[in-house]
């Protein structure tokens, strides 16, 4: 049983305020009906016409209510129906990744047992020269008794830590709208270790990057709220991959990030208001690298996030990891990669020239927050991909490969694709799946240093085309949503 107080408030928006999150698809607008609470005592302000849309008779008699409309006038005792749940869902793995040189920004020096005392300092005696050491290394140090065989573990070379021979890992992330997928990385190896996936919990604000943004323009606490909320999410993830895998979370040195430019502006902390609003734009686009334990990750106290770089509002460093991982910037093919999730992602390549673009893919595939609109008939992935083609003045025929990648095209196979509609008849034949390369790209990262270096070359290369501008683009886009109303 929970309680809340009469305020100007409704009943959802307290809720959030003690931490206790509701379903809610809609981000509290009353257009989804799933927020519901029963009310055991007090009055809960007066029975709204949007709830009566809603709600039964026999619901209503039961005392239930919608936790967004309802306002209390007085002290109110309820019992929340549907508590957001931390969901796991069935991992979509990483995609075959290309050979990678392993140079990863973590590394283990072993220092010999038999040491000799060589300066004035225990750290002059073990520690490299000209190298700042990390405030954990000197505390490390100080209870070292001499014959302890242990490695110096640096972070580009600044030694951050003295380990007896414990494990040395890294999380690589797809850090997705809906999912997150999450791999463990050994990181003398190279080697996943185990895996492990979840509905991103952020889905309590709004279950697009719009509603969450919207929350953060609403809320005083907004960007507060849905950074806590997915920083613990992926801290009970490291905690469950390490335990699975034998050991702590203090063994954790690096988390890689690919994502979408809000979902990395949310993990950061960053406000992301610029991305909803014209000219959308990020406040950052560049790699960043920061202390894990700014953004509430509590892993090995010098444990560092690096989150790949992103091509703009809309084209984030999810679709970068995928680009590095399927090596398009090399390419001697014509190729047209589609990521296909809450959003559709595109990059068609050609003599090494890449262009993007992004629509919005959800609502029309997952049905999520709408009642009307258009099946998945021919056109849904709702015309970018000819503007593409127009960019580079190609035909449909002249694209060598297509390669889906995404959530939502592991479950259809080549001929549902097109079938359904989704991709034109012309690309039958050419179709192949290549997994999470979000994921794969991250790990790329997570295990060279070099690949970083190409990801932030390809962020740059990867020219944009804003469909919202573009002319000629509303004409195609309504005839794309033309329904055929002839019976079959």
């Amino acid at each position: 049983m929970l309680r809340v107080n009469p305020t100007e408030s409704s009943i959802l928006d307290q809720l959030r305020v003690q931490g206790i999150l509701l379903e809610s698809p809609c981000n509290g607008k009353g257009v989804c009906g799933k927020c519901k609470v029963r009310i055991l005592r007090g009055n809960a302000g007066p029975l709204t016409e949007t709830e009566r849309s809603f709600l039964t008779m026999e619901e209503i008699e039961q005392g239930i209510r919608l936790a967004c409309m309802a306002v209390p006038v007085e002290p109110v005792d309820l019992d929340p129906l549907e508590l957001l749940k931390t969901e796991h869902t069935q991992v979509l793995g990483s995609s075959a990744m290309p050979a990678v040189s392993l140079q990863p920004a973590v590394t283990a020096q072993p220092v010999p047992k038999d040491r000799e005392w060589s300066g004035n300092s225990l750290a002059e005696t073990i520690l490299p020269p000209e190298k700042q050491p990390a405030l954990t290394l000197l505390r490390s140090l100080a209870s070292l008794p001499a014959d302890t065989e242990v490695e110096v573990v640096s972070y580009l070379g600044r030694p951050v830590d003295l380990i007896r021979r414990t494990p040395l890992w890294g999380m690589a992330v797809d850090l997705g709208t809906t999912t997150v997928s999450v791999s463990l990385v050994d990181l003398r190896t190279g080697q996943e270790v185990c895996e492990d996936g979840f509905v991103n919990p952020q889905k309590a604000f709004g279950l697009d990057v719009l509603s969450r943004i919207q929350y953060t323009l609403e809320h005083s606490t907004g960007i507060a709220d849905l950074q806590r909320t997915i920083a613990e999410a992926l801290q009970s993830c490291a905690e469950r991959l390490s335990h699975q895998a034998g050991g702590s979370v203090r063994d954790i040195f690096e988390v890689s990030v690919a994502g979408n430019a809000t979902m990395i502006h949310l993990l950061l902390g960053v406000h992301p208001a610029s991305l909803s609003q014209t000219p959308f734009r990020t406040v950052f686009r560049d790699a960043v690298t920061v202390p894990a334990a700014q953004v509430g990750l509590h892993l090995h106290p010098e444990a560092v996030l690096y989150c790949l770089p992103a091509v703009s509002a809309y084209i984030g460093g999810d679709i970068v990891a995928g680009a590095l991982a399927e090596r398009l910037d090399e390419r001697e093919d014509t190729v047209f990669f589609v990521d296909i999730g809450t959003n559709g992602e595109m990059i068609l390549c050609r003599d090494h020239k890449l262009v993007s673009c992004s629509c919005a893919a959800g609502p029309a595939l997952e049905g999520m927050n709408i009642g009307c609109g258009m099946r998945a008939a021919q056109g849904a992935i709702l015309s970018g991909c000819q503007c593409l083609l127009d960019e580079l003045k190609l035909r449909l025929e002249e694209i060598d490969h297509v390669l889906v990648a995404g959530q939502f095209g592991r479950h259809l196979s080549p001929e549902s694709l097109v079938g359904a509609g989704l991709l034109p008849p012309a690309f039958a034949s050419k179709i192949s799946y290549v997994g999470n390369s979000s994921r794969a790209g991250a790990t790329m990262c997570l295990l060279s240093q070099a690949e970083r270096q190409r990801a932030q070359r390809m962020a740059r290369a990867i020219s944009y085309v804003d469909l919202s501008t573009k002319s000629g683009y509303e004409s195609s886009f309504l005839s794309c949503m033309s329904f055929d109303l002839r019976a079959d």
